[in-house]
């Protein structure tokens, strides 16, 4: 009977570790997969309206009379101007003239959310362009996602 003792403690210490095992995996939450966010058409839509856009519950930015088109390049060396002097209603074109893949958005990194709508969404292509129209009150402060060391700014001036 002694032989047996060891044999039987080290059977339950096991059972024991299973058992713990299979009631912790069960006590987890169950967490629900993420879907994934769909990529941002970088192609500048056409200024006529649409007849079969979903209504929205944000009124798009009101252009301003002198609304301009700004210009930025992107390269391994960064943004090209780097600072840019913006009007609410300006639509702001990023072009990657690089052939690694950058992508312009908003300050914070990584969560972008000083000026919400300004995210690319994704690394841009060689020559492939991001365009945003400008809506903000205030001037921002933006970076490669992917190369968070460029940097650049959009100004706001009234």
């Amino acid at each position: 009977m002694t032989r047996l003792t060891p044999i039987v403690i080290v059977v339950i210490v096991i059972a024991v570790v299973i058992f713990s095992f299979v009631r912790y995996r069960a006590a987890q939450p169950t967490v629900a997969p993420i879907a994934p966010t769909p990529a941002i058409d970088p192609v500048v839509p056409s200024a006529a309206p649409s007849t079969d856009a979903a209504p929205t519950t944000e009124a798009p930015p009101k252009p301003s009379t002198n609304s301009t088109a700004r210009l930025i390049t992107i390269t391994a060396a960064g943004f090209s101007p780097a600072s840019v002097t913006v009007r609410k209603g300006d639509t702001v074109t990023f072009t990657n003239n690089d052939t690694e893949p950058h992508w312009p958005a908003s300050n914070p990194h990584p969560a972008h959310t000083n000026c919400p709508n300004f995210d690319a969404g994704h690394g841009l292509s060689n020559n492939e362009r991001y365009s945003f129209t400008y809506g903000y009150d205030r001037s921002c402060d933006y970076h490669d996602h992917l190369h968070p060391r460029l940097r650049g700014q959009l100004e706001l001036t009234r």
